[in-house]
């Protein structure tokens, strides 16, 4: 239980040391007993409900406070707190209710279109136990792993989870960040110590309606429109709209990463190795080098960067994390490796936007000298546009595609389907809508082939979605049972 003042510093509707029970965003999750004490409901504008609507539901259960952006016709019991952004009164609220958890962790915010799982994730394994970890697959600490529902979770799920972290020993955070968590304000002013920008490149564009609004909303968490400007940034140097961010932060600190000579950490070149690659890199002066289990130059930039953002402040200690850099392993669902022992590779991947299914198919037809299938669908109720871009990429560096259902959603899968094959050039590909069918039938055709399979779009996830249904399904099950059924013995890298 916190004071009034406590959480609304300044405001004086209530008395300072009056006792608030709880802070609600959704009626539902109101309790219904009666308990000493103010309940506040905040009345968040949303692309789906308007919190608004939901005023008189929440005074029902006993709420006597609404904060919101306008003033609204309440009982005269009933208190209103009129703010310019609810969404940013939520996220400040939770803040504070949470004692300011960001102040007692080192914050690395990780954002792009790609990239920022796998920078997340290496950046936890290089901190060690006492990192914490928000991204797209887990929300873990110590020993705690919960599967995560989003990129970036509500504000109330960030900062408890932050709290929980501080009061379990951590020191750290590595944490991803959305575009559609930074345009709905839920990091808004957390401390972030370190911001990453990885990449971007076509996605979202469905939320977003243009490329420039989509970096413009990345742009928030580095110029100071997510409440608190970062201590430092480290950028991808290489990226067009990195060259771009970084004209903008004049007077800033921040570190460049990448191809060019002007890299403070320069990218020199990827030597290949039978069970990964050797990354050769230049700092400071200084070459150095480690080895990976991780394929692509992009999967090097995503460790590059991650060694950026920890060595920053310690530099001293980059020894140890190139030590430490050579046993990370793939994330579950990132360019993730089912090695059949009869001949031919799998790799299963999130991939779910152009410019990632190609550096994936590309990193794996400059690797292997044989025949290359690519499955994948589009989710629905999403960007329509890149549809035919994907199909006319899995084309180019592919042999033979599979169109499958991904998430359909609210949308026919025939549909989508059939604006996928728009950019098809050649009849080399095979619509098979049940994922599970399209799965096992790829599986049987690696077998023949002896090639390379790569399974898109889904990757960690384990569900699909359609119809308003959530339907147990996971790619990396769905293959492995395939291949136990042909009899075939696997090792999962």
């Amino acid at each position: 239980m916190k004071r009034w003042h406590d959480i609304f510093p300044g405001n004086e509707i209530f008395p300072a040391d009056a006792s608030v029970t709880g802070l609600y965003r959704h009626h539902e999750q109101i309790p219904t007993d009666v308990e000493p004490g103010i309940k506040v409901f905040f009345a968040i504008p949303g692309p789906v409900e308007d919190g608004r609507n939901f005023i008189g539901a929440a005074i029902q259960r006993g709420v006597v406070a609404i904060v919101g952006e306008h003033s609204s016709n309440l009982p005269e019991q009933i208190c209103s707190l009129k703010v310019p952004d609810a969404s940013v009164a939520w996220a400040e609220a939770q803040c504070r209710w949470c004692e300011f958890p960001d102040k007692s962790l080192h914050v690395f915010g990780i954002t792009g279109t790609s990239g920022k799982t796998t920078t997340a994730h290496a950046i936890r394994h290089l901190l060690g136990a006492h990192c914490g970890l928000v991204s797209t697959v887990e929300i873990a600490w110590d020993k705690h792993v919960e599967p995560a529902k989003q990129t970036t979770p509500d504000a109330q799920s960030i900062f408890s989870s932050f709290r929980q972290m501080i009061n379990e020993g951590c020191d750290s955070v590595a944490l991803e960040v959305s575009s559609h968590g930074l345009a709905q304000h839920r990091v808004y002013g957390i401390r972030f110590d370190c911001a990453i920008f990885t990449n971007l490149s076509r996605d979202h564009l469905d939320f977003h309606g243009h490329m420039d609004a989509y970096f413009n909303t990345k742009l928030r968490l580095f110029d100071g429109r997510n409440g608190i400007i970062p201590k430092c940034s480290v950028i991808n140097g290489d990226d067009p709209r990195g060259q771009q961010l970084i004209s903008i932060l004049c007077g800033q600190k921040y570190v460049i990463v990448g191809k060019s000579h002007q890299a403070d950490w320069q990218l020199l070149h990827c030597e290949r190795t039978n069970f990964g690659m050797i990354v050769h890199f230049s700092r400071a002066g200084k070459n150095h080098s480690f080895s990976t289990a991780l394929l692509g130059t992009f999967n090097a930039m995503n460790l590059l960067q991650a060694l950026a953002a920890v060595a920053n402040d310690c530099p001293w200690r980059l020894p140890e994390f190139l030590d430490r850099i050579s046993s990370f392993v793939p994330v579950c669902g990132r360019l993730q490796r089912l090695s059949v022992e009869s001949g031919g590779e799998i790799f299963i991947d999130f991939a779910h936007s152009p410019d990632a299914l190609e550096q994936t198919l590309t990193t794996l037809r400059q690797r292997y000298a044989c025949p290359l299938w690519t499955l994948f669908g589009c989710g629905g109720d999403r960007d329509r546009g890149k549809r035919p871009q994907m199909a006319r990429i899995a084309e180019i560096y592919g042999d033979f595609t599979i169109v499958t259902d991904d998430n359909p959603r609210s949308e026919a899968p025939e549909l989508i389907a059939e604006e996928i094959t728009r950019g098809f050039r050649r009849r080399n590909y095979r619509i098979i809508h049940d994922r599970r069918e399209a799965i096992s039938f790829a599986a049987k055709s690696l077998l023949t082939h002896r090639g390379i399979l790569i399974i898109a779009g889904k990757g960690h996830e384990k569900s699909q979605i359609s119809r308003g249904l959530s339907i147990p399904f996971s790619d990396v099950e769905i293959v492995s049972e395939s291949l136990r059924e042909l009899g075939e013995n696997f090792k999962n890298f």
